[in-house]
């Protein structure tokens, strides 16, 4: 196997990796978001349904509620730049798989040009060899 086609196929790995890591991080990151939407539900519910929610602890919620609310936003701004970042480690991986792809098919293109050649060679050498017999004998 040529020296191009193995680095191709190892660029192709590490890009592989690299895209699988970006999703699972991607994952945690919504996971993440989805934990704070349920903790901002479970307060308000807590507030809705307390009759004596009034007074200290409404004050306490509430700064919790905007706390939550900055920690939602900053994670959706962190998830949308994580998905631009594995959409563009996808196409440097699409990109590694088509070069990979590319020196694969040379690869095979080269072995049937030897073995191509090897048959020609040989009948070659069968048709000298059987011409080079005198007439009649077998």
């Amino acid at each position: 196997m040529n020296k191009r086609l193995v680095k191709a196929r190892r660029i192709l790995e590490a890009q592989t990796e690299i895209d699988r890591l970006a999703g699972w991080t991607l994952i945690e990151l919504q996971r993440q978001l989805e934990t704070i939407e349920e903790h901002r539900h479970r307060l308000i519910a807590f507030s809705e349904t307390e009759p004596a929610f009034y007074g200290l602890s409404a004050d306490a919620v509430m700064r919790r509620l905007e706390a939550l609310q900055k920690s939602d936003a900053a994670l959706r701004a962190e998830i949308r730049a994580q998905t631009e970042k594995r959409l563009a480690e996808r196409a440097r991986m699409r990109g590694a798989e088509a070069i990979a792809a590319a020196l694969e098919a040379d690869q095979r293109r080269q072995e049937e040009q030897l073995r191509l050649m090897e048959v020609i060679e040989a009948s070659v050498s069968e048709v000298a060899s059987a011409s080079s017999k005198p007439i009649g004998s077998s």
